[in-house]
Order: structure tokens, then sequence, then C-alpha cells
């Protein structure tokens, strides 16, 4: 590989890490919020990709956060009587979807986000609504998932109520009421500033029948903000208006197909201007029209709508924050456009690169699709899928594509622009649902392909026409690859830690190389590598073995030993592997994709630095080199992908 050994050692002639697209395609915003006087300022907090601002509507986004701070913004809140002064609490509170990230707490800018910092340690990880006193810049109220939290300068946090807060509404013409929704508990209700709480039951549901609570406010319709909506209801989501502040609620909307998820996307949304006009939905977003209730979805927005914010300075103005990114609507929601240049916020679950000179470059996402770009061209859908997976590139004919989004396994024969179903042979449980887990593409026959689902490894030998059982086990597969220079000597690792070899994956002749005794530990084995020049010498990373996160064997997986380093200053974080590339010209430099960033070894794992300088402070979810150009490439789980020269 290019660079002398010295620019190697110190991280390579590239010097740092550098964004590399999407720009017009944008990840999952959680939340929203947009300056008291002027509606074309909007700050969008992502899922897990930091905050970014907006000075003319959406046209062109800026980062407004600090790389170095948590990327996962679960909500977001303005000042409305100092507008430079926002918050954010770091954690998204989404239970029970793997997709979500923890926070650190919760963070505050005085100067519009140029720069923030922490307020005092913060009781939870997740947030999921943020408030400012209206008329005090120095008090916040931000629900979580172990209670609502008030913050005052000079107080700290004290905690309001206990219970795992889905949403909070404060009163912005009578600050000291205030309404909380607890999860499976209900909604309650405080006339002093949360000091005490009563529960509203008089016409809503309660307990578990309560479900993932969302609420909405009036400002100045009829009832001004004695009008809310409340979204709940377990497992059929209704909406219940009141028009007392409370008192009484009655039903007037029930969802036609009840939601995979309200804990994912929902939202309920008043126009400040006409409480007849509100948003409401989460998997789909209805509009804001009376005689539309219930029927029919907005068709021109992304899917998983996670808030609606209405221009508090411009009536008809109003943000959408999407798994998609960030939609906007000059109409009250008739019509909506997407607003996402620059907005750097996807979420990349895999990079998958060519071997050619010519770069094809591409990996699957959370929810836009299969992205794939050409000799650094603008990232595009590839219309193969709509989430997870891989994007695996033929080593010998970059036009061979194949990727495995949920419930899918397809190929390309022409580089990404048409794709065809690959599952013949494959038992696919007699269900409609299944994940392909991972592929691999034999280096010397486009034709021979090992892939894996649920329990058992199956093999191609015509591109993935037909697939042949090869190997059936009690743990799940999920990992393999081919050895270069013996390409009929593969590997397998499993969910449970146990490593397979075979000499010829066709016959089926799979087997633990290991005795008993030096079996690998127990854990997810979420990284695979073999030696580029060496079939012998492989590693395995995993992302929850105790006390060990990367192994290495130097006999064809008969002994393993941690690769880990030694030392705190020169040792793998206790944090999880999710890739592994072996530089091909140095044998003993490799570089492991983290939670918390890129690491290298030039010493086979006995030391380690980090390699994560330009890179957000976030996951890494895989790695890919482009030998040709001397390249790695870092996929990002929220903010898109980089790429650094070696």
């Amino acid at each position: 590989m290019g660079g002398s050994e010295a620019q190697r050692q110190a991280g390579g002639p590239g010097g740092a890490w550098t964004y590399t697209g999407p720009t017009q395609i944008s990840g999952r915003i959680k939340s929203l919020a947009i300056d008291q006087t002027d509606g074309e300022i909007v700050y969008a907090g992502a899922a897990n990709g930091g905050v970014w601002k907006t000075v003319d509507g959406g046209d062109h986004w800026l980062s407004s956060y600090t790389d170095a701070l948590p990327q996962a913004i679960g909500c977001i809140g303005i000042a409305a009587s100092r507008p430079t002064t926002l918050y954010v609490g770091t954690g998204e509170d989404a239970p029970g979807w793997s997709a979500t990230f923890a926070g650190a707490g919760v963070f505050r800018t005085d100067d519009s986000g140029n720069s923030w910092y922490p307020l005092a340690p913060f009781p939870s990880e997740r947030c999921s609504r943020l408030i400012v006193h209206p008329e005090d810049p120095d008090t916040v109220f931000v629900g979580a998932e172990t209670g609502l939290y008030k913050w005052t300068r000079g107080g700290g946090w004290r905690t309001m109520i206990e219970g795992h807060v889905s949403d909070l509404a404060l009163d912005p013409t009578s600050p000291e009421t205030l309404f909380v929704g607890i999860w499976e508990r209900g909604i309650y209700k405080s006339n002093n500033r949360g000091e005490d709480w009563i529960a509203l039951t008089n016409g809503l549901p309660y307990g578990p029948s309560a479900g993932w609570i969302k609420i909405g406010m009036g400002l100045r319709g009829q009832y001004g903000t004695q009008f809310l909506l409340a979204k709940m209801g377990s497992p059929q989501e209704f909406l219940y208006r009141t028009t007392d502040s409370g008192q009484t609620w009655n039903p007037v909307w029930r969802a036609p197909i009840p939601p995979s998820d309200p804990t994912w996307a929902s939202v309920v949304s008043v126009s400040p201007d006409d409480e007849s006009l509100f948003f409401y939905g989460g998997d789909v977003l209805f509009p804001p029209r009376g005689s539309d209730v219930g029927k029919n979805p907005i068709p021109d927005i992304h899917l998983d709508c996670h808030a609606v914010a209405f221009a508090p300075s411009r009536a008809g103005l109003c943000y959408a924050a999407t798994d998609g990114g960030v939609f906007r609507s000059e109409n009250i929601g008739h019509s909506w456009s997407a607003v996402n240049n620059g907005l750097q916020t996807v979420q990349f679950y895999s990079v998958g690169v060519s071997r050619s000179s010519t770069l094809r470059i591409g990996g699957a996402t959370h929810d836009v699709g299969i992205l794939q770009s050409r000799d650094g061209g603008d990232w595009q859908n590839a219309h193969a899928g709509s989430e997870r997976g891989f994007y695996i590139v033929d080593p010998r004919d970059d036009r061979n594509v194949f990727v495995f989004p949920d419930s899918r396994l397809e190929r390309s024969a022409d580089g990404g622009v048409t794709w065809k179903m690959i599952l013949t042979g494959i038992d696919k449980g007699g269900g409609t649902e299944f994940q392909i887990t991972h592929l691999a593409v034999a280096p010397d026959n486009s034709r021979r392909l090992l892939c894996l689902l649920a329990n058992r490894v199956y093999y191609s030998v015509d591109q993935g026409e037909n697939w042949h059982p090869s190997l059936e086990i009690d743990a799940n597969p999920t990992r393999v690859a081919f050895s270069e220079s013996d390409p009929y000597r593969s590997f397998v690792a499993t969910d449970s830690g146990r490593v397979y070899r075979s000499s010829s994956a066709e016959a089926g002749d799979w087997k633990e190389p290991y005795d008993p005794i030096d079996r690998p530990p127990k854990g997810n084995v979420t990284a695979l590598a073999v030696h580029p020049s060496d079939s012998e010498l492989l590693y395995i990373g995993y992302s929850d073995a105790p006390g060990v996160s990367l192994l290495k064997s130097s006999d064809g997986g008969r002994h393993w030993q941690p690769a880990t380093g030694t030392g705190q200053i020169e040792s793998l974080p206790a944090a999880a592997a999710r890739s592994i590339v072996i530089d091909p010209s140095h044998s003993n430099t490799l570089y492991v994709a983290t939670e918390v960033g890129v690491y290298v070894s030039h010493d086979g794992g006995a030391t380690w630095n980090q390699f994560s300088a330009g890179l957000p402070f976030m996951g890494v979810s895989e790695l890919a080199l482009h030998q040709p150009t001397n390249t790695l490439y870092a996929s990002t789980m929220g903010r898109g992908m980089y790429k650094r020269l070696l």
C-alpha cells in the first residue's frame, strides 16, 4: 500500500477522515425546534447524528453541534424568551428497538449552537421531550425513561414525577400548568409547576391500556390552551380531545390500522391558529383537515414521522421530522417537500466497495434504502429494499452486487441498475419475514457464494440462482468469510462464540477446528476477517463477550488469544467490535470499527491507537478498503459515510 512507514504509523498520508456522502439524502430526525421570530431558522435533532441548523427553511443545513458530544438526540427545545439558548436531551427513547442509542445527559447552548456545555449529571440515558419555560430560559423540563425532571440555574435537577415519560406539554399562557404522559399509566396534570399531580381518567384509558402517549396542545384557537389532544391506547390507538384543560375527554378518532409499534414513531400536533387542524399518526401521517380524519394518509412525506412543528411567526409554515429527514409545508400540510440538502444524518448499517480502479461503493441504511455511488458521484437509491443488511461487491466483477435488506436477497448483474430475487432453495421458515445475516463471494470464482439465515449456512455454485444447505447448528451464524489465499477454505462465526471452518463448503465438511478447552468465549461475534495472504491468520470481534472484544488465531482457528492490547492507553476500548479490515500489504496492521470509533494496530493486536480523527463521536458499523486507491471507508449509524487515505 502507499505511504511511507512513518506516515503509516502516524495514521496515513490522508491525515483524517472526511465526509463522503450522501448530501441530498437524510436519515432519521427525531425532534425539531423553530425560532420564535423567524420560521426559516430551524434546528433538527437527529436520532444519532447530532444537531443541525438551517437559516433558510431547509434549503441548506450545517452542523450546529460538537462532534465530541453524544450524537443521539432524543429531544430539543428552544427558549422563547431568548432564542439563542437551546437545550438537547441526548439518548433516543424508543423502548425495545435496537436501532436506538443511549445518551449522556442534557446539554445547553447560549450562542445558537456554536458551543455546548453539559448541565448537572442527568439521571437518565434516554429522553423523550424537552420544554424550556416560556419566560425563563434557565428553567427546563425534560421527560425521560425514568421520570420528569426540572432543571433551574443554581438548583440542579429535581424529580417531578417518576415513571417512563413518553410526552410532555406546558401551557405557555399559564406556565404553572403541565401535562405529562407516562407509558402504560396515563396522563397526569399539575397546576403548580410540577410539584403536585393528579391523574386524568375522565374519559381516558389508564394503566397498561393507556399505551405510548403523545400530547398536542392548542394555542390561539376557540378554546386556547384549554384544548388538548391525546394519542393513546393499546393495542388499538385512539385520539382523545379535551376543551376544558383535561377535566373531561372524548374520543375523536380511531386508527384504521393499529400501528406496528407507536414507541418507534408517534405524533400529534395542533395548529397554533386553528385547533381543528392537527396532524396525527406515526407509521404514516394523517393530514390536518377535519373531513379527512382517519382516512387517507399524506402521500408526499416519508414514512415514520416523529414530530411536526409549526412556525410561531408564520401561519401555514410547518416542518415534519421523519425517518427520511425533514419535510416542509407552506400550506399547513396540503403539500410537502423534502428539505435535506447538507443534512448528513443517514444511518448506514454497512459499506461495501469494489476492487476495481473504478470505485463502486454502497451500503444498507435505516429506512432510506440501499444507497450507492459510482466514482464519487451523487449517492442514489438503488431501489433494492428499505433497510438493514449488507452491500457485497463481487471482488472479481464489480457489476455483480448482492444486497439483503429485510426479507430479501437480491443480486444485480449491472452494477445496481436492476435487481433479481435469489432465494430458491433457502428455507425461510414458512414466514414472510426473515433476515439474511451475511453473505460472501469466493475471491476466485464469482459463482461460488455462501450465505447465512437463521441457524443455517447455504452455498451456491451458480451465483445464487439455487441454494443448498451446507451446515445446520444450534446457534445463529452471524459472519462468513472465504480465505483469499486458499479460496476453498471458509469460516463461519456465530452469536454464541462458536467458529466453524470448512475446506469445501459445498461438501458440508464444516467443523469446529479447536478442542473444547480452546473454544473461544461465548458471545455474539459481529466481525470476522481472514488475512488476505495467510489462511491460518484470522480475527473475530465480539459485541458482548465479557472482558474481550477481539480474538486472534494464527493456526486456522485451533487456538485463540486476546488481541485487545495491554495496558489502559494502548488497548481497544470495552466496546462492541463491528468490523475488521486487515492491511493486505502489512500483515500485522489491522483496523477495527467499534461502537466508539475506529482503532488501528500495527503489531497484530498487541497495541492499539485511536484512528478516529475527523469522525464524530459515535459507532462505526463497518469498514471497507478500496485497494486501488488505498482508501478506507467507514459507515456510521447516523452521520453517513466517511473515507480516509491510508
